[in-house]
């Protein structure tokens, strides 16, 4: 039997080790509650990582045939800090530094040259079958619904979808806003091509992503920040180099390099920053819409910088961790992830 002393000594000892292990239990049940959302916090960043490297890594890849093959960035430039596309495009003077349009001709064997000239989207798209395209195929192997990419050595590029296919021809659909300056000769480069705009959506705070046409998707949500820097050549372009008898950005029509571009520093490396404010001040390239600063032809290596947020309110706080404040006060807040990372696209490595 238990005296009332002994069993008074006894309740208090349970007491004070039930009080010791409530904190204990308190801060493992917040270790636990916020473990599933950090691991979805990071899981969501590493996606958006992979989708960027993924088409970053792919920009300018070229044709293999005809006399324009190799990479895009010998004739035009194939990533460009703005949004591109049918809906929701910006004015070719504008430089973003949260969107970017990445262009590439994509594995298909659709690779030619046009046979017949293009100067109006209303023309039909007509390919040498000659050139490059499988045996057998209708239009060298293009597919209704397909992007078409055309470009010439003027330094001028357009994206068309194809709606239809009678004979040897295809029909086209434009896939930029306003009125098209449109004109291309047989021996302009055709191909099968892809075009990717990745832009921050502030409203709804979402990395998304529009492939030009009719397709505009999130792929990331309760992302918070997004930015893009552009490194390169410290030297002005050389190419696109148009025939003889033709200007563009950077030859006058006797075939002589124009000035004006300056040499940049190279920042810590053989790479130079070049600052968007570069992208928007001309001199011009292309046509239309798809005009593009020369400058661009310089880009060699672009910085991605995705910040995102925790999804539950209450697991954010208000400090400078957090750039959308949460209603945590309590130690078990969950600071936004950062995810930064390089790519250098191998088809627009070091060339002038």
């Amino acid at each position: 039997m238990f005296s009332l002393l002994e069993m008074l000594i006894a309740l208090a000892l349970t007491v004070v080790l039930i009080g010791a292990a409530v904190p204990l239990v308190a801060a493992n049940s917040g270790v636990s509650a916020t473990a599933p959302e950090m691991l979805d916090e990071q899981q969501r960043a590493r996606l958006g990582m992979e989708e960027l490297s993924r088409d970053l890594a792919m920009a300018g890849a070229g044709l293999s045939v005809g006399a324009l093959a190799g990479p895009l960035v010998s004739s035009f430039a194939p990533v460009i800090p703005r949004r591109m596309g049918l809906t929701g495009a910006d004015a070719y003077t504008v430089a973003r530094p949260e969107a970017v349009t990445i262009i590439y001709a994509s594995a298909s064997p659709a690779q030619s040259v046009l046979m017949q000239p293009m100067t109006s989207p209303s023309d039909a798209l007509q390919v040498d079958p000659a050139v490059g395209c499988p045996l057998g195929t209708q239009v060298c192997g293009l597919q209704q619904g397909s992007t078409a990419l055309l470009f010439d050595r003027s330094g001028r590029f357009d994206l068309v979808g194809i709606l239809g296919l009678t004979g040897g021809a295809a029909s086209i659909e434009y896939r930029q806003p306003g009125p098209p300056a449109f004109s291309y000769q047989p021996g302009a480069a055709v191909a099968e091509a892809e075009l990717h705009t990745y832009y921050f959506d502030a409203a709804n705070l979402q990395l998304r992503h529009a492939d030009g046409a009719h397709s505009d998707v999130p792929v990331v949500d309760n992302v918070v920040a997004l930015s893009f820097e552009y490194f390169g050549d410290p030297y002005p372009p050389t190419s696109p180099k148009p025939p003889l008898g033709t200007a563009n950005c950077l030859y006058d029509a006797a075939g002589a390099l124009l000035g004006g571009m300056s040499i940049l520093p190279a920042a810590g490396g053989t790479l130079a920053s070049l600052p968007l404010a570069a992208f928007a001040d001309g001199p011009w390239c292309g046509a239309g819409s798809n005009r593009y600063d020369a400058d661009l032809l310089r880009v060699r290596m672009v910085r991605v910088s995705l910040r995102v947020q925790v999804s539950n309110v209450m697991m954010r706080g208000r400090s400078t961790d957090f750039l959308v404040p949460g209603l945590n006060r309590g130690p078990h807040s969950i600071p936004d992830y950062t995810m930064r990372f390089d790519v250098s696209p191998a088809n627009m490595g070091s060339r002038r």
